[in-house]
Protein backbone atom coordinates (compact mmCIF):
# COMPACT_ATOMS: atom_id res chain seq x y z
CA UNK A 1 0.00 0.00 0.00
CA UNK A 2 0.86 3.74 -0.76
CA UNK A 3 1.82 5.40 2.48
CA UNK A 4 5.50 7.07 1.64
CA UNK A 5 4.43 11.09 0.38
CA UNK A 6 6.66 13.30 -1.02
CA UNK A 7 5.33 16.85 -0.23
CA UNK A 8 6.45 19.85 -2.58
CA UNK A 9 5.05 23.58 -2.33
CA UNK A 10 5.87 27.12 -3.76
CA UNK A 11 8.57 26.30 -6.39
CA UNK A 12 7.37 29.91 -7.76
CA UNK A 13 9.59 29.46 -10.93
CA UNK A 14 10.05 32.13 -12.88
CA UNK A 15 10.14 34.82 -9.35
CA UNK A 16 12.24 37.85 -9.81
CA UNK A 17 12.14 37.81 -13.25
CA UNK A 18 13.98 34.37 -14.10
CA UNK A 19 13.44 32.72 -17.15
CA UNK A 20 14.38 29.31 -16.39
CA UNK A 21 14.85 27.33 -13.55
CA UNK A 22 18.30 25.38 -11.92
CA UNK A 23 16.99 25.47 -8.80
CA UNK A 24 13.77 23.71 -9.42
CA UNK A 25 15.72 21.29 -11.73
CA UNK A 26 18.11 20.16 -9.55
CA UNK A 27 15.24 19.62 -6.55
CA UNK A 28 13.41 17.43 -9.05
CA UNK A 29 16.19 15.42 -10.32
CA UNK A 30 17.33 14.99 -6.42
CA UNK A 31 13.60 13.82 -5.71
CA UNK A 32 13.52 11.44 -8.35
CA UNK A 33 16.73 9.82 -7.87
CA UNK A 34 16.33 9.59 -3.61
CA UNK A 35 12.77 8.65 -3.41
CA UNK A 36 10.61 5.42 -3.84
CA UNK A 37 9.07 5.21 -6.59
CA UNK A 38 5.82 4.17 -5.51
CA UNK A 39 5.58 7.38 -3.65
CA UNK A 40 3.09 9.57 -4.28
CA UNK A 41 4.55 13.63 -4.87
CA UNK A 42 2.09 16.39 -3.70
CA UNK A 43 2.37 19.62 -5.18
CA UNK A 44 0.63 22.15 -3.20
CA UNK A 45 0.59 25.21 -4.88
CA UNK A 46 2.49 28.21 -6.40
CA UNK A 47 3.91 26.58 -9.30
CA UNK A 48 4.55 29.44 -11.53
CA UNK A 49 5.10 32.89 -9.92
CA UNK A 50 3.10 34.42 -12.55
CA UNK A 51 0.84 32.99 -15.35
CA UNK A 52 1.35 36.07 -17.55
CA UNK A 53 4.51 34.29 -19.12
CA UNK A 54 4.04 31.59 -21.16
CA UNK A 55 7.58 30.68 -20.99
CA UNK A 56 7.58 30.28 -17.53
CA UNK A 57 4.26 28.15 -17.06
CA UNK A 58 5.78 25.52 -19.77
CA UNK A 59 8.64 25.10 -17.59
CA UNK A 60 6.52 24.69 -14.79
CA UNK A 61 4.18 22.25 -17.14
CA UNK A 62 7.71 20.05 -17.53
CA UNK A 63 8.86 20.18 -14.34
CA UNK A 64 5.50 18.24 -13.43
CA UNK A 65 6.05 16.06 -16.57
CA UNK A 66 9.33 15.00 -15.58
CA UNK A 67 7.85 13.91 -12.12
CA UNK A 68 5.29 12.25 -13.77
CA UNK A 69 7.79 10.05 -15.98
CA UNK A 70 9.47 9.09 -12.92
CA UNK A 71 6.50 8.22 -10.55
CA UNK A 72 3.97 7.46 -13.04
CA UNK A 73 1.14 10.00 -14.02
CA UNK A 74 -1.49 9.44 -11.76
CA UNK A 75 1.07 9.50 -8.91
CA UNK A 76 2.05 13.38 -9.15
CA UNK A 77 -0.88 15.35 -7.56
CA UNK A 78 -1.14 19.45 -7.93
CA UNK A 79 -3.18 22.09 -6.71
CA UNK A 80 -3.06 25.54 -7.78
CA UNK A 81 -2.37 28.47 -5.67
CA UNK A 82 -3.01 32.11 -5.41
CA UNK A 83 -0.37 32.25 -7.77
CA UNK A 84 -0.82 30.56 -10.48
CA UNK A 85 -4.22 32.47 -11.23
CA UNK A 86 -2.19 35.93 -10.71
CA UNK A 87 0.34 38.25 -12.72
CA UNK A 88 2.84 37.22 -9.93
CA UNK A 89 2.37 40.92 -8.78
CA UNK A 90 0.08 40.31 -5.76
CA UNK A 91 -0.16 42.66 -2.68
CA UNK A 92 -0.60 46.41 -1.79
CA UNK A 93 3.39 47.20 -3.08
CA UNK A 94 2.22 46.37 -6.69
CA UNK A 95 -1.19 47.12 -6.46
CA UNK A 96 -4.32 44.76 -6.02
CA UNK A 97 -4.17 41.70 -8.23
CA UNK A 98 -6.57 39.06 -6.54
CA UNK A 99 -5.86 36.87 -9.60
CA UNK A 100 -8.32 35.93 -12.54
CA UNK A 101 -10.70 33.29 -12.66
CA UNK A 102 -9.93 32.63 -16.85
CA UNK A 103 -6.74 30.89 -15.33
CA UNK A 104 -8.77 28.33 -13.31
CA UNK A 105 -9.53 26.23 -16.51
CA UNK A 106 -6.48 26.62 -17.99
CA UNK A 107 -4.71 25.50 -15.16
CA UNK A 108 -6.86 22.35 -15.01
CA UNK A 109 -6.38 21.70 -18.96
CA UNK A 110 -2.09 22.49 -18.09
CA UNK A 111 -1.78 20.09 -14.99
CA UNK A 112 -4.93 17.57 -15.27
CA UNK A 113 -5.20 17.51 -19.04
CA UNK A 114 -8.68 17.77 -18.33
CA UNK A 115 -10.66 21.38 -18.12
CA UNK A 116 -13.87 19.47 -16.42
CA UNK A 117 -11.78 18.58 -13.21
CA UNK A 118 -13.81 19.40 -10.05
CA UNK A 119 -12.37 20.12 -6.74
CA UNK A 120 -12.00 18.20 -3.97
CA UNK A 121 -10.07 16.29 -6.41
CA UNK A 122 -9.90 12.56 -5.43
CA UNK A 123 -7.27 9.83 -6.38
CA UNK A 124 -7.16 6.57 -3.90
CA UNK A 125 -4.31 4.51 -3.73
CA UNK A 126 -4.81 1.25 -2.07
CA UNK A 127 -6.11 2.04 1.51
CA UNK A 128 -5.19 6.22 1.15
CA UNK A 129 -7.46 8.16 -0.24
CA UNK A 130 -6.03 12.10 -0.87
CA UNK A 131 -8.83 14.72 -1.35
CA UNK A 132 -6.94 18.17 -3.34
CA UNK A 133 -8.48 21.26 -2.74
CA UNK A 134 -8.73 24.98 -4.77
CA UNK A 135 -8.26 27.57 -1.71
CA UNK A 136 -7.52 30.26 -4.85
CA UNK A 137 -10.29 30.11 -7.11
CA UNK A 138 -13.03 31.63 -4.84
CA UNK A 139 -10.59 34.29 -3.78
CA UNK A 140 -10.66 35.48 -7.21
CA UNK A 141 -13.65 37.30 -6.96
CA UNK A 142 -13.71 38.01 -2.93
CA UNK A 143 -12.90 41.08 -1.76
CA UNK A 144 -12.63 39.46 1.47
CA UNK A 145 -9.60 37.79 0.20
CA UNK A 146 -7.09 40.85 0.25
CA UNK A 147 -4.40 40.32 -0.88
CA UNK A 148 -3.50 37.25 -0.45
CA UNK A 149 -5.71 34.97 1.07
CA UNK A 150 -7.84 32.09 0.58
CA UNK A 151 -10.97 30.74 0.66
CA UNK A 152 -12.49 26.85 0.19
CA UNK A 153 -16.47 28.01 -0.27
CA UNK A 154 -19.24 26.83 0.56
CA UNK A 155 -20.24 24.53 -2.44
CA UNK A 156 -16.27 22.97 -2.07
CA UNK A 157 -16.49 22.51 1.16
CA UNK A 158 -19.81 20.79 0.81
CA UNK A 159 -18.66 18.12 -1.47
CA UNK A 160 -15.58 17.51 0.93
CA UNK A 161 -17.98 16.76 3.65
CA UNK A 162 -20.01 14.56 1.49
CA UNK A 163 -16.86 12.74 -0.09
CA UNK A 164 -15.37 12.21 3.61
CA UNK A 165 -18.65 11.11 4.69
CA UNK A 166 -18.78 8.47 2.17
CA UNK A 167 -15.35 7.42 3.02
CA UNK A 168 -16.18 7.01 6.80
CA UNK A 169 -19.38 5.16 6.17
CA UNK A 170 -18.26 2.90 2.99
CA UNK A 171 -14.31 2.49 4.13
CA UNK A 172 -13.59 3.51 7.74
CA UNK A 173 -10.31 2.09 7.90
CA UNK A 174 -9.70 4.50 4.92
CA UNK A 175 -6.11 7.12 5.46
CA UNK A 176 -7.67 10.40 4.30
CA UNK A 177 -5.30 12.64 3.34
CA UNK A 178 -5.95 16.63 2.40
CA UNK A 179 -4.29 19.20 0.37
CA UNK A 180 -4.61 22.70 -0.57
CA UNK A 181 -2.71 25.70 -0.90
CA UNK A 182 -3.35 28.43 2.31
CA UNK A 183 -2.92 28.10 5.30
CA UNK A 184 -5.53 26.91 7.26
CA UNK A 185 -4.93 27.25 10.53
CA UNK A 186 -3.29 31.06 11.43
CA UNK A 187 -5.70 33.94 12.55
CA UNK A 188 -6.00 36.83 12.05
CA UNK A 189 -4.40 39.26 14.05
CA UNK A 190 -5.04 42.91 12.49
CA UNK A 191 -1.94 45.11 12.37
CA UNK A 192 0.30 41.79 11.63
CA UNK A 193 1.10 42.15 7.95
CA UNK A 194 2.16 38.43 7.62
CA UNK A 195 -1.15 37.01 9.61
CA UNK A 196 -3.76 39.02 8.78
CA UNK A 197 -3.34 38.87 4.77
CA UNK A 198 -2.35 35.13 4.56
CA UNK A 199 -4.90 32.94 6.03
CA UNK A 200 -7.92 31.20 4.97
CA UNK A 201 -11.06 33.09 5.20
CA UNK A 202 -13.32 29.86 6.20
CA UNK A 203 -10.71 28.10 8.04
CA UNK A 204 -12.83 27.27 11.60
CA UNK A 205 -15.34 25.84 9.27
CA UNK A 206 -12.69 23.99 7.15
CA UNK A 207 -11.67 22.92 9.85
CA UNK A 208 -13.91 21.88 11.89
CA UNK A 209 -15.13 19.30 9.25
CA UNK A 210 -11.68 17.75 8.84
CA UNK A 211 -11.98 17.43 12.91
CA UNK A 212 -15.25 16.02 12.53
CA UNK A 213 -14.59 13.39 10.02
CA UNK A 214 -10.97 12.60 11.47
CA UNK A 215 -8.53 13.27 8.95
CA UNK A 216 -5.43 11.58 9.26
CA UNK A 217 -2.91 14.15 7.10
CA UNK A 218 -3.37 17.27 6.21
CA UNK A 219 -0.73 19.33 3.51
CA UNK A 220 -0.41 23.14 2.76
CA UNK A 221 1.50 25.64 1.37
CA UNK A 222 1.44 29.28 0.75
CA UNK A 223 4.19 30.83 3.94
CA UNK A 224 7.43 29.92 3.24
CA UNK A 225 7.93 28.24 6.39
CA UNK A 226 8.46 24.84 7.18
CA UNK A 227 5.97 23.72 9.77
CA UNK A 228 5.61 20.57 11.33
CA UNK A 229 2.23 19.69 13.85
CA UNK A 230 2.40 16.25 14.92
CA UNK A 231 2.12 15.49 18.68
CA UNK A 232 2.57 18.67 20.05
CA UNK A 233 -0.43 21.25 17.80
CA UNK A 234 -0.74 23.81 21.03
CA UNK A 235 0.35 26.66 18.58
CA UNK A 236 -3.39 26.90 16.83
CA UNK A 237 -5.35 24.44 19.08
CA UNK A 238 -6.97 27.31 20.57
CA UNK A 239 -7.68 28.11 16.98
CA UNK A 240 -9.35 25.46 15.33
CA UNK A 241 -9.81 22.09 16.66
CA UNK A 242 -6.73 19.67 15.72
CA UNK A 243 -6.72 16.89 17.96
CA UNK A 244 -9.00 14.58 15.74
CA UNK A 245 -6.41 15.95 13.03
CA UNK A 246 -3.52 13.37 12.87
CA UNK A 247 -0.90 14.95 10.66
CA UNK A 248 -0.17 18.44 9.75
CA UNK A 249 2.80 19.44 7.80
CA UNK A 250 3.59 22.90 5.84
CA UNK A 251 6.95 22.39 2.86
CA UNK A 252 7.55 25.37 3.24
CA UNK A 253 9.06 26.73 -0.15
CA UNK A 254 10.77 24.31 -2.18
CA UNK A 255 13.27 26.42 -4.55
CA UNK A 256 14.68 29.77 -3.59
CA UNK A 257 12.36 32.72 -4.25
CA UNK A 258 14.28 35.22 -2.54
CA UNK A 259 17.96 34.89 -4.48
CA UNK A 260 19.58 34.21 -0.97
CA UNK A 261 22.92 32.54 -1.30
CA UNK A 262 22.21 31.17 2.23
CA UNK A 263 18.51 29.81 1.36
CA UNK A 264 18.09 26.06 1.46
CA UNK A 265 15.21 24.13 -1.01
CA UNK A 266 13.68 21.57 1.11
CA UNK A 267 10.20 18.83 0.70
CA UNK A 268 9.39 16.48 3.10
CA UNK A 269 9.06 13.21 3.11
CA UNK A 270 6.01 11.65 4.89
CA UNK A 271 5.63 8.23 5.96
CA UNK A 272 1.67 7.77 6.51
CA UNK A 273 1.81 4.09 8.20
CA UNK A 274 4.45 5.19 10.87
CA UNK A 275 3.15 8.71 11.29
CA UNK A 276 6.75 9.75 10.98
CA UNK A 277 8.15 12.77 8.52
CA UNK A 278 11.79 13.96 7.34
CA UNK A 279 12.08 17.35 6.44
CA UNK A 280 15.16 16.77 3.42
CA UNK A 281 16.96 20.13 3.04
CA UNK A 282 19.18 20.78 0.18
CA UNK A 283 21.81 23.22 1.18
CA UNK A 284 24.03 25.17 -1.56
CA UNK A 285 26.32 22.61 -3.19
CA UNK A 286 23.49 20.16 -2.79
CA UNK A 287 24.38 18.35 -0.06
CA UNK A 288 21.53 16.57 2.03
CA UNK A 289 20.59 17.59 5.40
CA UNK A 290 17.36 15.86 7.28
CA UNK A 291 15.52 17.39 9.89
Amino acid sequence: PTHKIVHISDLHIGANGATDCPTCDKLTDFIIQAESPDSVIVITGDLNDSVAVPKIVELAIGQVKKLQTAFGKERVLVIPGNHDYSNGKQGLDHGIDLGHHKYVEQFKINFFGDATVSYPKVDTFGDVTFLGLDSADEATTSLDCLPYRGKIGDSQRAVLETKLAELNNSKPDQKKVVYLHHHPLIPSIPGNILLDTMYLVDRNEFMKLLHKYHVDLLLYGHIHSEECFGDGKELYSQVVPLDRVDLIFNAGSSTNVSNDATWAACYRVIDLEAKTNTLKVLRPGWALQKI
